[in-house]
Parts: C-alpha cells; sequence; structure tokens
C-alpha cells in the first residue's frame, strides 16, 4: 500500500510522524489498537528512544564530516530501538552493536576498503534489527564499506561507470507490452547479471532488442527478482562471494553496516578518519557524504514505513490523480 504525501521539507514532516509516538497517550492508543497489554517502563523506553533518535539526527545537520557520521548511527540505534519495541510490543533485549572493525588493515589513504567483521550473536544489534525490521538472517561474514556502498542504488549511481566492475546494483526499466511484462537493462551489465542469485532459475535466457539492450523475460512460474530503490528505481542487486557463497542482503541492511562502519572509525579511530578528511584528494568524501545525506531521508522513511506497514512517499512535487 502507497500513501503519498506533499511536503516542502519531507525530512521535517516524517520526524513529524515519526514524533507522534514520542507522546504516551500515542503509544497507548498504538498498543490498545494491536491489543496488546503495556507497562510504564516499555513507554518511557520507546518516548526516549525515539526522542534521542530526533535529536542525534537534528544534530548531526550542524557538524562537520569529523562528527556526522556517529551522530547519525547513534540517531539510527535508537530509532531502530523505538520501532522494534513498537512493533513487538515489548521491550527488546539488545546487547551490542554485532558488528567490529578489522583494525589490522586501517588506512586513511584507503577508507572505503576498511573491513566490518559481523557476528552471529543472538541478542546483537545489527542482528536483532534486522531480523525485526527486514526479516533478514545474519550469518558471521566480513564486508568492506565499499562493497556496501556500491550495493545500494541511490550510491551507486553516483559511481562513475569506470568502477562498473564494483558496484553490485543493475538499473533496470520494467516494461508492460500488450502480451507481456519484462524488464529492459543496459548491455554494459550482461556479464554482471550471472550474479544475480537464482537468475537462471526465474528467467529464460537472455535477449537483446534492436538497440542492443538486454531483455530479462521470466520463465514459467520465475519470480520477479528486481528490488525497487527508495527513490523508486528498479533494479537488481548482484551476490556478494561470503564463505564460498553467494549472500545477498537488503539494502536497509548494507545501509545500517557502512554506517556503523564510518561511525566507529570517526569515534574510535580518529587519527584515520581525520586524516582521510583533510588529505583525501579521491572522490570518496564525495561519495560518503552522499550516503550520509541518504541515510538522513531513508532511514527515518524504513522505519515509519515499518510501523505504518505501507510505503510513505514524501515529495514536493504535486500528483494529478492520474498519478496516485
Amino acid at each position: 500500500m502507497k500513501n503519498i504525501v506533499f511536503s516542502e521539507s519531507p525530512k521535517n514532516d516524517i520526524w513529524l510522524s515519526l514524533k507522534n509516538y514520542t507522546y504516551p497517550d500515542n503509544i497507548k492508543a498504538y498498543f490498545d489498537k494491536q491489543q496488546i497489554s503495556y507497562d510504564d517502563e516499555l513507554i518511557t523506553s520507546i518516548t526516549g528512544a525515539l526522542i534521542q533518535a530526533f535529536e542525534y539526527f537534528n544534530s548531526s545537520k550542524y557538524v562537520s564530516l569529523n562528527t556526522s557520521p556517529l551522530l547519525i548511527y547513534y540517531g539510527s540505534i535508537n530509532l531502530f530501538f523505538g520501532i522494534s519495541c513498537l512493533l513487538e510490543g515489548k521491550k527488546i533485549r539488545v546487547e551490542g552493536h554485532g558488528m567490529s572493525i578489522e583494525t589490522s588493515k586501517l588506512d586513511s589513504h584507503n577508507i572505503l576498503e576498511t573491513e566490518i567483521i559481523l557476528m552471529d550473536k543472538k541478542h546483537a544489534g545489527l542482528k536483532t534489527y534486522a531480523k525485526i525490521l527486514n526479516d533478514e538472517d545474519i550469518k558471521y561474514e566480513k564486508w568492506n564499506i565499499q562493497e556496501l556502498l556500491y550495493s545500494i542504488p541511490e550510491i551507486s549511481s553516483f559511481v562513475s561507470q569506470d568502477d562498473l566492475n564494483l558496484k553490485y546494483v543493475i538499473p533496470s526499466t520494467l516494461v508492460w507490452d500488450e502480451d507481456e511484462t519484462f524488464h529492459k537493462i543496459s548491455n554494459i551489465y550482461e556479464d554482471k547479471i550471472k550474479d544475480v542469485i537464482n537468475f537462471d532459475k526465474n528467467y529464460l535466457p537472455v535477449g537483446k532488442n534492436n538497440k542492443d539492450e538486454l531483455i530479462l523475460r521470466p520463465s514459467l512460474n520465475g519470480l520477479d527478482l528486481s528490488s525497487e530503490s527508495y527513490s523508486g528505481q528498479k533494479y537488481f542487486t548482484l551476490g556478494h562471494y561470503k564463505n564460498k557463497k553467494l549472500v545477498q542482503y537488503n539494502y536497509f541492511t548494507y545501509t545500517f553496516i557502512a554506517l556503523y562502519g564510518l561511525a566507529t572509525l570517526g569515534r574510535y579511530h580518529t587519527d584515520i578518519w581525520t586524516n582521510f578528511i583533510n588529505n583525501n584528494s579521491s572522490s570518496y568524501i564525495g561519495i560518503i557524504e552522499k550516503f550520509l545525506e541518504f541515510c538522513t531521508r531513508y532511514l527515518p522513511n524504513f522505519a515509519l514505513d515499518k510501523l505504518t506497514n505501507k510505503k510513505n512517499y514524501y515529495s514536493n512535487e504535486l500528483f494529478l490523480n492520474n498519478q496516485l
């Protein structure tokens, strides 16, 4: 279900909707509607978490790159805690982040190569929120920041075509013909389509049209493996080889892990992080700034979608009736 909201200031209005759940009476009404029992500790935990989340996100607007990843990450984990308590109808148990930085390979000149180790711990933050908010199971794996960022459609599109081999997203156009529906993608991705998990099981052999574009038609009873990004772009996600297997997460999870990595660098490895900011002459700064800006818009919207059980589109464009 889609909910399209006209807004002159989407970020502010998303938070206005979320802040409705910082008022005890609104939280009680939510639980009453769900026929969930509650106590004062649960109500206060949710209220406090969401108020702190807003203040962290809001504060991140007024600081430099030295500090903003940490504030956005702290805001995110408070937001996820509050929303998860609402969805579960109880004060959830969270112990630690469920991630750590591989410190032996840190290099301010190759900051995106920083490795993050995922821990398969029962009550860890990443594992808990990925399961509650996205129904995903986290395994023990290592990921670097670059492969995480390049798996997010909004960030992958910002990366130069010269780095095509580093991207894990294939943009697609969904075409409705008279007799069929199919996907159309650029032929530059011809060698990468094989890394879409279960592609061969769900699609016919790849064809081409008269413009040399790739045509992807589903097989009989085949599933549509494409996804839709936060900004509405259809895309296919490539799997990552981890422990000799192709692995794929939703890009909420990629976003959460990458944000942890940047926040941890800024918090506990200030020499590496400061040198990177002051001395980096590559485009990595721009990619990270783009990612952080994306986080401040996407993560609160994602949380609101989960809480309301519908897609909430906030836009400063006017929609005609036939677009709704």
